[in-house]
């Protein structure tokens, strides 16, 4: 049996795992980016041929490694999910801060408004304000690792 630590080692190299690191990268220059889709409209023909390209590369890639059509679809809608949302609502701040900020965002109920609240009883909430802070990096490692973990189950079911 491998260690989680190792498991998590093994996984940081694979094509999975490097394509959310160049995703990643992508948008975290320009995190906004994402919120064009939703902000204009874009007619099919207005589409670049790349970006069906790019698409069928990612399902074949993900079929390639034994997920069934389906189970790629969720996987890049996952994909997706992941990397938009950690470039607009991670790093797009964290980048942005100082580490006070960057701690209190890693915090489910940021440690001043516990403070504020001291009778109040939430004793996971304190005791989970006080867990060490990951950079924004470490933070998207475990994303990414998440991400593996979904396809290996994916593909052992």
């Amino acid at each position: 049996m491998v260690s989680g630590t190792a498991a998590a080692a093994a996984r940081s190299g694979t094509p999975w795992a490097r394509a959310y690191r160049a995703a990643r990268e992508q948008y975290r220059a320009v995190p906004r980016a994402t919120l064009i889709s939703l902000d204009e409209r874009v007619t099919p023909a207005e589409i670049h041929p790349a970006r069906l390209l790019h698409t069928e590369e990612m399902l074949a890639f993900l079929c390639a490694i034994g997920l069934g059509l389906e189970d790629a679809v969720h996987v890049r809608r996952r994909f997706l999910q992941d990397v938009f949302a950690f470039t607009l609502l991670i790093d797009h701040r964290y980048d942005r801060s100082d580490e006070s900020v960057r701690a209190m965002m890693q915090q489910p109920v940021p440690a001043p408004w516990l403070a504020a609240h001291p009778d109040l009883d939430v004793p996971y909430a304190r005791a989970a304000a006080e867990l060490p802070t990951l950079t924004g990096d470490a933070y998207f490692e475990r994303v990414v690792d998440d991400a593996i973990v979904l396809i290996e189950h994916r593909i052992r079911r």
